[in-house]
C-alpha cells in the first residue's frame, strides 16, 4: 500500500511523525513517502492519485524551518479532486489545523481546529463499533487535548477524548460525496501517543479503511 505522509511544521516535527508511524512500514510493509519541505515536493511529478491513502499531519507552513505558506489554491483543488475520485484521506492531529486554511478541506474533513489547553492527561474512549476501532481498547496519554469545530453531521464518531478541560470528538469517519473515505484523528502531538499500542491499532485500521 502506498501512503503519502505530509508532515513537519513549527510545532509538529517530522521526527515525531516519522518515528510514530514507523510501525506501518515495519509491521505492514506499507510504502510511506514523506513530504516534509513542501518547496521540494511536486504534486505534478507525484500526484495524489498515485497513493492509496494521504495522511495530512501539518498546518500551512512549508516546514518547521521555513514558515511560508504552502497550501495554494491549485493544491487545494488537487485534494478536492482526490477526495471526489475516491481517494483516502486521514487528517492526523495537526491536519485539522490546516482545515482552518481551506473551506474545501473543512468540507472534506468535517471539522477545523479551534484550540488546545496546556498538555495534560487525556482519556481516549471508544464510543461506537467501527472497523477502525476493531481490536482496540480505551487508552490514556499525555497529549495536546484538541478542541475542534465539529461540522460533519454525517460522521461516525468512534473515539472521544476527555480531560479536566472537557470532552471532544477525537476520531471519526465519513465518506465524502459518496466516494472518498475520510478519517479524522486528533491525538498525536507526542511520540508516546503514537507508541501506544491501542492507538497504533486505530491508525492501522484507519489506513486500511480509508484505502478501500
Amino acid at each position: 500500500m502506498k501512503i503519502l505522509v505530509i508532515c513537519d511544521d513549527i510545532y509538529h516535527h517530522v521526527e515525531v511523525v516519522r518515528e510514530g508511524l514507523a510501525f506501518l512500514f515495519l509491521q505492514d510493509e506499507c510504502d510511506l513517502t514523506y513530504a516534509v519541505d513542501m518547496t521540494e515536493y511536486s504534486f505534478e511529478d507525484k500526484p495524489l492519485s498515485g497513493y492509496n491513502v494521504v495522511i495530512i499531519a501539518k498546518d500551512d507552513v512549508v516546514s518547521k524551518s521555513k514558515h511560508e505558506n504552502w497550501f495554494t489554491e491549485d493544491i487545494e483543488k488537487q485534494f478536492e479532486n482526490y477526495a471526489n475520485s475516491g481517494g483516502g484521506l486521514i487528517f492526523l492531529h495537526a491536519g485539522s489545523v490546516l482545515c482552518k486554511k481551506s473551506k474545501i478541506l473543512r468540507d472534506i474533513a468535517g471539522c477545523e481546529f479551534v484550540n488546545h489547553p496546556e498538555q495534560c492527561i487525556v482519556d481516549f474512549k471508544i464510543i461506537s463499533d467501527h472497523e477502525i476501532t476493531s481490536g482496540a481498547k480505551d487508552f490514556s496519554e499525555k497529549d495536546e487535548h484538541y478542541f475542534i469545530d465539529f461540522k460533519a453531521i454525517d460522521a461516525d464518531v468512534f473515539l472521544e477524548s476527555s480531560s479536566e478541560n472537557g470532552t471532544q470528538p477525537a476520531g471519526y469517519a465519513r465518506v465524502h460525496n459518496g466516494k472518498g473515505r475520510v478519517c479524522v484523528l486528533t491525538p498525536g502531538h507526542n511520540l508516546n501517543v503514537f507508541e501506544n499500542l491501542q492507538y497504533q491499532k486505530i491508525i492501522r485500521n484507519a489506513v486500511y479503511w480509508c484505502a478501500k
